[in-house]
């Protein structure tokens, strides 16, 4: 059963809901958290005594901070989980938010500012994989922005609140609330978020986990084995598959198109209260036009991944970039009242930042497979985040130089434009380029072959598994026939291994084992007496694999014929085995064998045992003679081959 099918199929659960709701609340503080720095600026300027532009450095720090965290943290999840990493990035954001609230002059505040860019890059590309995980495909574009529009909702609650907190604890009260709630979120995040199913299931972790949360999605699969259908064209979750022949050029675009969107979009999330208290708006009223930004940006964000998944992602976004550059043109005619501007801030926003939040949960949940989606989403919004560290030193330079608030705005329709540009490009750069003949069908029965080969695959891994603890009871019963007891204990795990063989007791560890096949068994004998016969058939085995793959049980039955040696009776016994076994570095050994005998019979009347057939033909002379019989044997012994 393929976990992406499951997912698709059955609808959004509660479970899943609650998923997508914990990684919404991440990035909600995510937001408010990158804002926080640009509400502060304007009374941090007053209370230290320096102009606006001192902060600039701390400003590019947190952006540097987000990029290195996104390229280096959030591929970080693919391999080690996503439940630590965004648990850990939301104590780093807590602990650094802190540190800039002591913060004494400007340059510690930059360093506490790349901290909590660090935990921000990090933590954003995991809660955008973890969302596109946990929901299905028909609604995946718009879950993942209404995810990532959270992060816009806490720009926009930032802004709104940010004017009470001042009043009350100064700007320092803006970065306690940006501390107090990351540090209760990880503990939240400790005490119930789940870890990835997908990464439970492809690191065969924890698989009581497993089934809890198959149940919780979809109860009819509870019984099921999980699988993960093959990648079809990614390769290992690194950089270097984004560059691979299929993704190469969605790559490249999308690193243009996020890198010139977030010039823009950081140049006004650092600068806009500055630009317009310069343009004579009162502090509270600036404050609250960034939030009107952010509010913008999730209404837009939404709308075009509406469009989306309903198949108008390219129209919708080239519509957004072209409405935001016709909006920041009218910027530069610098007239209007505050009305106006407020109203064309929230269009502005609802372009520039709704189509940067639809166009990452298009691309998270569409443009890359799942074992690439951390990656893919992580080294784009890194590589896009040095647009956003240059935009904001870019904007302080031409506010040194002179420029007023409407040129500086007017002159960011130039990026927009490359924007649109790109956009335009998307859709020859998302046709598939056929590598192999799964390249060339529709992405339906791309995914039932896909789920299909998954499945073939999970069967002859069951079957080899068999086969391989079937040959491991033949073997035993072999080397108990020819009193091969080196060998034989070494079937046996090296830990918490045991024998129970009928009434004799049990026996642990390889040790005892040893002795109890040696002693009692062979009794301290290493070969057989002449005539003696042995025999141990394994017959009618069932085995049962656990869902990990790593032990089974198997049953089985023995049918054993023995004598002491020439001129003695013979013994016959039949019994049942219910033995365990365990996979240890991909080899089986038994862990644990327990014989219940049904019967032992004393053959009786029986005057001799003939260990010699039919003698040759003497119509048909033979090409070789008879091989010998073992003088000390009186028989043949067939030696084996293994």
């Amino acid at each position: 059963m393929d976990i992406g099918k499951m997912i698709d199929d059955a609808p959004v659960s509660r479970f899943q809901k609650w998923v997508v709701g914990l990684c919404s609340l991440a990035t909600f503080l995510d937001g408010y958290d990158v804002q926080a720095l640009g509400l502060a600026i304007p009374g941090m300027a007053d209370d230290y005594g320096v102009a606006p532009t001192a902060f600039t450095m701390a400003l590019s720090a947190s952006l540097v901070g987000i990029a290195l965290g996104a390229m280096i943290l959030g591929p970080l999840a693919d391999r080690v989980g996503r439940r630590p990493m965004l648990i850990w990035m939301m104590v780093a954001i807590g602990l650094s938010m802190i540190g800039a609230m002591l913060a004494p002059d400007a340059v510690v505040l930059a360093f506490w500012r790349l901290l909590t860019g660090l935990g921000i890059g990090g933590a954003v590309p995991t809660a955008v994989a973890m969302t596109a995980e946990y929901v299905p495909a028909r609604r995946r574009a718009a879950l993942v922005t209404l995810m990532i529009a959270c992060m816009a909702l806490g720009s926009f609650a930032a802004g709104v609140s940010a004017p009470r907190l001042e009043h009350i604890w100064g700007w320092r009260g803006i970065f306690a609330v940006g501390a107090a709630l990351p540090l209760a979120m990880a503990f939240l995040l400790w005490r119930v978020f789940p870890e990835s199913l997908r990464f439970l299931v492809q690191q065969g972790l924890r698989p009581a986990d497993v089934r809890r949360q198959i149940i919780r999605i979809s109860p009819r699969h509870a019984d099921a084995t999980p699988t993960i259908a093959a990648p079809r064209h990614a390769g290992r979750a690194s950089v270097g598959a984004l560059f691979s022949i299929r993704y190469r050029r969605r790559t490249i675009l999308l690193w243009v198109i996020f890198w010139f969107n977030l010039f823009v979009a950081y140049s006004l999330i650092g600068w806009l209260p500055t630009l317009l208290r310069s343009a004579g708006w009162a502090s509270d009223m600036a404050q609250r036009a960034t939030g009107l930004l952010a509010l913008g940006g999730i209404a837009g964000g939404l709308t075009i991944a509406w469009l989306a998944d309903r198949g108008y992602a390219i129209m919708a976004l080239l519509a957004a970039y072209v409405a935001a550059t016709a909006l920041l043109y009218i910027f530069t005619a610098g007239s209007g009242g505050v009305t106006l501007w407020l109203v064309l801030m929230a269009f502005v926003g609802a372009g520039i930042f709704g189509a940067q939040m639809a166009l990452s949960s298009i691309a998270a949940a569409f443009y890359y497979p799942p074992e690439l989606c951390s990656t893919g989403v992580g080294w784009y919004n890194g590589i896009s985040r040095t647009g956003a560290i240059i935009g904001p030193i870019v904007v302080a330079a031409l506010m040194k130089a002179g420029w007023t608030s409407g040129p500086i705005l007017g002159l960011l329709t130039i990026p927009m434009i490359i924007c649109a540009v790109g956009v335009m490009l998307l859709p020859g750069a998302l046709r598939d380029r056929p590598e192999t003949m799964e390249a060339r069908m529709d992405d339906e029965t791309g995914r039932a072959l896909a789920a299909e080969i998954a499945e073939l695959r999970a069967q002859v891994a069951r079957l080899r598994d068999e086969s391989d603890i079937r040959k491991l009871q033949y073997l035993y019963g072999y080397y108990d026939d020819y009193r091969d007891w080196d060998r034989l204990v070494d079937l046996f795990a090296d830990t918490d291994c045991s024998v129970e063989i009928g009434s004799r007791g049990k026996y642990v560890g390889k040790a005892q084992l040893s002795r109890f096949f040696r002693e009692v068994i062979g009794q301290n004998r290493a070969s057989l007496n002449r005539g003696e016969i042995y025999n141990h058939l394994q017959l009618q085995m069932i085995i049962t694999i656990d869902a990990d793959g790593n032990r089974a049980k198997a049953r089985s039955r023995a049918l054993i014929q023995g004598n002491r040696g020439e001129g003695s009776s013979m013994i016959w016994a039949e019994g049942v085995y219910e033995n365990s076994f365990v996979k240890i570095a991909e080899e089986w050994k038994i862990e644990t064998m327990y014989w219940s005998p049904t019967f032992y019979a004393q053959v009786t009347g029986i005057e001799s045992l003939f260990f010699v057939g039919a003698p040759e033909s003497a119509d048909i002379p033979p090409d070789m003679p008879a091989r010998p019989r073992d003088p000390a044997l009186g028989r043949n012994l067939v030696k084996y081959h293994f």
